[in-house]
C-alpha cells in the first residue's frame, strides 16, 4: 500500500509535486512558529549563521542517495518518495522558530516571522536592524557568530553546502551500488526477453532488450515507412520514460536507458536518457 501512494505521489506532474512539498514546509513552519513561546530574540547576523547552517544540514541530508539502489533492490520505494517530505518539514519547523525569533528583535510581533517563507520578502528579517525592547531577551552569543565574522562563517559555511550538496548528487553512488545497479537491468532485461516482441504502438515493436552495466539498451522495430522523428522527440521519449515513477528511480540512480529505433533496413535513431533528464 505504501509502494502504491508512492507510485502515484511521483507520478504527480512537477508543479503539484513541488506545491505538495511547499505546503508540507510552510505546515511545518507553522507549527514551529507557535512552539516557540519564549521571547528570546536572535540578531540578523546570528539569523544568517543558522540559516547557513540549516542550508548546510539540508546539504548533508543528501547523503540519503547513497540508500536509493537498496531500497529500489527491497522494494521500498515509499521511503525514497517519504525521505525528501521529512527533511522539507524539519527545514520548515526549524526556519519557523528561527524566524520568530528574528521577527521579535525587529518589531516585537511575531506574525512577521511569515516573511521567513516569502522569496524576496524574507530578505526584510535578513536586513532590517533590530534593538533591545522590553520584555525581550537577545539571544547572547560568541564573539565570531556576531558583525562581519559571523557574516563571512556564514558565507562560509553556505559555499560548504552548496559543495556538499553537489558532491553527494554527483558522486553519492558507490562502487557496489554500480553492481547493484547493473544486477537490476540485467534482471529487467531477462524477465522481458520471453515476452518479446511487445507491442508498444501501432506501428511499433520491441524486439530486443540488453543490459550493459548502467545501460538498458532497448531496440524497437519500427514498420511504418513514412515515420519520422521530429527535433523534440528525445524531450518527449524521455518525458514519456521519467513520467514512470519506477524508471525515474533507477535513472536517477544512475540508468541510462538507450532507445534504438530501426526498420527492417536501416538505423533510425538512438535516444539516451539519463539524471539530467528526469531531473527537470
Amino acid at each position: 500500500m505504501l509502494n502504491d501512494l508512492a507510485t502515484s505521489y511521483a507520478g504527480l506532474p512537477d508543479q503539484a509535486a513541488r506545491a505538495v512539498n511547499f505546503c508540507m514546509f510552510a505546515a511545518a513552519g507553522l507549527l514551529g512558529a507557535m512552539s516557540r513561546r519564549n521571547n528570546v530574540s536572535i540578531t540578523r547576523t546570528q539569523y544568517f549563521v543558522r540559516l547557513s547552517l540549516l542550508g548546510f544540514a539540508i546539504a548533508l541530508s543528501g547523503v540519503a542517495y547513497v540508500f536509493t539502489m537498496p531500497a529500489i533492490e527491497h522494494n521500498l520505494y515509499w521511503v525514497i518518495t517519504l525521505y525528501p517530505l521529512l527533511v522539507a518539514m524539519v527545514a520548515g519547523f526549524v526556519l519557523g522558530r528561527l524566524s520568530v525569533a528574528r521577527a521579535l528583535d525587529i518589531g516585537g510581533q511575531k506574525q512577521l516571522a511569515i516573511l521567513g517563507f516569502i522569496p524576496v520578502l524574507n530578505l526584510y528579517l535578513l536586513l532590517k536592524s533590530g534593538r533591545t525592547r522590553p520584555g525581550i531577551i537577545r539571544s547572547s552569543s560568541a564573539s565570531l557568530l556576531s558583525g562581519g565574522k559571523g557574516i563571512l562563517i556564514g558565507v562560509a559555511i553556505i559555499m560548504l553546502g552548496a559543495y556538499t550538496s553537489f558532491n553527494f548528487k554527483t558522486s553519492a553512488f558507490t562502487i557496489d551500488d554500480q553492481q547493484q545497479l547493473s544486477a537490476k537491468l540485467g534482471k529487467i532485461a531477462n524477465d522481458l526477453q520471453p515476452m518479446l516482441p511487445i507491442t508498444t504502438g501501432e506501428t511499433v515493436d520491441l524486439v530486443m532488450i540488453k543490459a550493459a552495466r548502467n545501460e538498458l539498451q532497448r531496440t524497437y522495430i519500427v514498420y511504418d515507412p513514412a515515420f519520422a522523428f521530429t527535433a523534440d522527440s528525445h524531450d518527449q521519449i524521455a518525458a514519456y520514460l521519467c513520467s514512470d515513477p519506477k524508471i525515474a528511480l533507477l535513472v536517477n540512480a544512475g540508468a541510462v536507458f538507450v532507445e534504438n529505433y530501426v526498420t527492417s533496413q536501416k538505423h533510425l535513431n538512438t535516444f539516451r536518457v539519463s539524471r539530467t533528464d528526469c531531473s527537470h
